[in-house]
């Protein structure tokens, strides 16, 4: 009988350590895990020894790095054009969007698709490269991704 009640007791303990930290990830997302950067930063966040390639005739929006500490760390630049370019050391891909393997220029792409936008991936160098856009931004994305050689 006193077994029984330890565990009445313990159990509910027990699912409140668990469930508060569920609730705070549900609350905050990965907002706590997302900062503001600068291009020059991109470096030493993957550890190069130079910038990446990108569009340099493209004006930015913004710049934002994820990392959560545990899977490899994310940049997205956010263009004016409305195309947003993620770089990571990681694949990057799209699970709820279909895929289909392409080629463009010189340049094995994996393109996600869905109704509403198109994400081509592609690995150059050390990073993957995924730009994600709509049909219109179609040819400025395709024309940068045969620079990449």
């Amino acid at each position: 009988m006193k077994n029984k009640k330890k565990l009445g007791l313990v159990l509910p303990v027990v699912l409140l350590l668990i469930a508060i930290p569920v609730v705070l990830i549900g609350i905050y997302g990965g907002a706590a895990h997302k900062a503001s950067i600068k291009s020059s930063d991109f470096a030493n966040i993957f550890n190069l020894s130079g910038p990446p390639n990108l569009p340099n005739s493209w004006q930015i929006s913004s710049i934002e790095k994820y990392d959560d500490g545990f899977t490899a760390p994310s940049v997205t630049i956010f263009y004016k054009n409305n195309v947003s370019l993620t770089l990571s050391r990681s694949e990057l891909i799209y699970p709820k969007m279909q895929k289909e393997q392409i080629s463009i220029g010189d340049n094995s792409v994996n393109l996600y698709t869905n109704k509403e936008e198109q994400v081509y991936v592609v690995k150059y160098g050390d990073l993957f490269y995924a730009f994600k856009f709509q049909t219109p931004n179609k040819n400025e994305v395709e024309d940068f991704i045969k620079t990449l050689r």
